[in-house]
């Protein structure tokens, strides 16, 4: 659910960095670099309490809603669209690049919840496909 918020949110941020000279989002992805370990730390604790003060009704809804609003706006991109991207902290994710466009960040949202979908190790849950 996070990924799939972290894409829907990426798609107004990348439009509104591409508009400016390339170092304006490489002095924000360096600026984000450099509060790395209050990230991971807000990510790892945010994900917890997500868990307990959420129930999985609330996170389907909400991965429903982040999924449609994605899926509408991919729908009426165009190619200009989806060219439009922006530095971001490779050290963030495994999937993230220096420079990433619209894209690539909407190609990388299934690729995270599989990283940590494979992680899980609850035989209860269905194989996700590809």
């Amino acid at each position: 659910m996070l990924g799939q918020n972290i894409a829907r949110v990426s798609i107004p941020l990348f439009g509104g960095f591409s508009r400016f000279p390339p170092g304006a989002s490489r002095a924000w992805s360096a600026m984000l670099e450099a509060f790395t370990p209050p990230y991971d730390w807000v990510n790892w604790f945010g994900s917890v309490a997500g868990a307990r003060a959420l129930s999985t009704a609330s996170m389907e809804r909400m991965m429903e809603r982040s999924t449609r609003a994605v899926v509408a706006w991919y729908d009426a991109a165009d190619a200009a669209d989806l060219a439009r991207g922006m530095s971001v902290p490779p050290s963030w994710d495994p999937y993230f690049s220096a420079w990433m466009n619209r894209a690539d960040m909407l190609s990388w949202a299934p690729k995270h919840y599989r990283h940590h979908r494979a992680q899980l190790t609850w035989s209860s849950l269905p194989d996700v496909p590809g």
